[in-house]
């Protein structure tokens, strides 16, 4: 296989997981990529009372950034924008216990999928 046909495979794989909200442990990331991720699950009352999941996302040695479900519901996608970086992520949850975070970084130096599992054995959201 040539270097231009490696090249073209990795873009397609790449286009499809982004794509297909893919949560796979990693994804050929470049050599200045994110290579860890940490989160843990807490839950967060907001002043009208409502429940608020949310997640603590410690991107490699970069301070915590804070990930919130914004209207207390389980969604498939959150979005946020810290420090002037743009930040989304794919939710899935395996069962009531763990949760499955996808984050995803719009660095195109830093393009990278992780997974990390925040257990929480009384939580469902």
């Amino acid at each position: 296989m040539s270097s231009r046909q490696f090249i073209l495979l990795l873009a397609v794989v790449a286009l499809a997981g982004f794509a297909g909200g893919w949560t796979g442990s990693r994804m050929f990331p470049p050599s200045s990529a994110v290579t860890s991720i940490t989160c843990r699950e807490y839950h967060l009352t907001d002043a009208a009372g409502v429940r608020r999941a949310s997640f603590i996302i410690s991107l490699d040695d970069e301070p915590s950034l804070i990930l919130r479900d914004r209207d207390g519901r389980r969604r498939s996608t959150l979005s946020f924008d810290e420090n002037g970086e743009a930040f989304w992520s794919s939710l899935t949850s395996s069962s009531p216990e763990t949760v499955n975070l996808a984050v995803h970084t719009t660095d195109p130096n830093r393009v990278a999928v992780s997974r990390c599992s925040a257990i929480h054995p009384k939580s469902r959201f």
